[in-house]
């Protein structure tokens, strides 16, 4: 027989007011199996995670409009069979949608503070508030322990046998760090973590080649070890259009607290082409260009020779853009023509604002 609540059963277990439980119904967080005599409240046992669901998205910050947008998403969800094999990535991937639910893969979402204030990535803040928003200060901070304890124990409960989850290089942010804590604390779960060696982006390339490759029979083990070589062997090059990037590479000096309507989105006549091979904090300059469409011309000159120089065929292509796409048409047109497997990946707020919103990255894998 199910369990059914009163609500000053859920005011005991939870610290929460009966006002506070009778607001979230009415904003249609909570809802009631029935009135009883007196107009007291019934709830369905399904009420204590919908419960930790909000008081979870609260902990991050987020308003309960923005609440109601990701109970209603995660409702449309549940109703679909859950893979026993999870894979999880983070929102700097660019991963669309629509992908999400092609490949099954589950998303946590990092955290972006403008002048101290705090937003979750691609939930309520994204790349089209860009121009939107003026800020002096802009950091990134990643999912926190409690959000990866959160996210692992609720695949446990649907079902996960096995979790791999993709993660930033952990020279550039902590969250390989805080998912190792989790694990610290959610025993008995049986997860892969594996370090991209990237800022994030060849996270969404890895998770659909590993989706790919369970489908085929291939057991978890083998297909980590077999993610482990493709991020070994994976290059990328950058074409970058903001001062802040470029200062944080040390190729130009700015000090944008002195500036009051800060200058992260274009650098007039420098788009500087880089070439990065599997560290993140390793780059080669390779061109100058006097805007985007040269330096896309460069980035092509480019791939052409990183294809016909390895010594090993190109698996699959993953192309993070900040720009508007029409600009990239030269760069569409000629991965059209190479018949291997391309992703297109729309940018996050975080890497357009750091990158410049005239930016382009291509990252290749590359298979043995």
């Amino acid at each position: 027989m199910k369990k059914s609540y009163k609500i000053q059963d859920l005011v005991d277990m939870f610290g929460l007011t009966t006002r506070t439980l009778r607001f979230w119904e009415e904003k249609g967080l909570l809802n009631s199996l029935l009135r009883v005599t007196g107009k007291r409240r019934v709830y369905g046992e399904d009420v204590i995670k919908r419960i930790k669901d909000i008081k979870s998205y609260k902990a991050r910050g987020l308003s309960l409009d923005d609440i109601k947008i990701q109970i209603d998403k995660k409702e449309k969800k549940s109703k679909v069979l859950k893979n026993p094999i999870r894979i999880i990535i983070g929102s700097s991937s660019g991963i669309e949608e629509a992908n999400m639910t092609k490949y099954e893969i589950d998303l946590i979402p990092s955290y972006i503070l403008l002048d101290g204030k705090r937003f979750v990535d691609g939930v309520n803040i994204s790349e089209n508030n860009i121009q939107e928003i003026e800020f002096t200060e802009l950091t990134t901070e990643p999912p926190t322990v409690d959000d990866y304890i959160y996210m692992y124990s609720e695949m446990a409960e649907e079902g996960a046998e096995e979790i791999i989850s993709l993660h930033p290089s952990e020279s550039y942010c902590g969250s390989l760090a805080n998912a190792r804590k989790a694990l610290e604390r959610a025993k008995g779960l049986k997860v892969h973590l594996l370090d991209t060696s990237s800022y994030g982006q060849i996270a969404e390339l890895l998770a659909i080649i590993a989706r790919d490759k369970l489908s085929k029979g291939m057991t978890v083990d083998k297909v980590v070890k077999y993610l482990k070589q493709l991020i070994a062997d994976h290059s990328s090059f950058w074409v970058a259009s903001s001062m802040l990037n470029m200062t944080n590479l040390g190729l130009v000096n700015v000090d944008f607290k002195k500036i009051v309507n800060p200058l992260f989105r274009s650098t007039l006549n420098y788009h500087p082409l880089l070439k990065m091979n599997n560290q993140i904090d390793e780059y080669q300059l390779i061109s100058r260009a006097n805007g985007l469409i040269d330096a896309v011309d460069d980035l092509i000159a480019q791939i052409k020779e990183a294809h016909s120089s390895s010594k090993f065929p190109v698996k699959m292509m993953g192309v993070y853009y900040t720009c508007d796409k029409s600009k990239l048409n030269a760069l569409v047109l000629f991965l059209k023509d190479k018949g291997i497997p391309v992703f297109w990946q729309k940018s996050n707020f975080y890497m357009s604002a750091t990158l410049g919103t005239e930016s382009v990255v291509v990252n290749i894998l590359y298979e043995r």
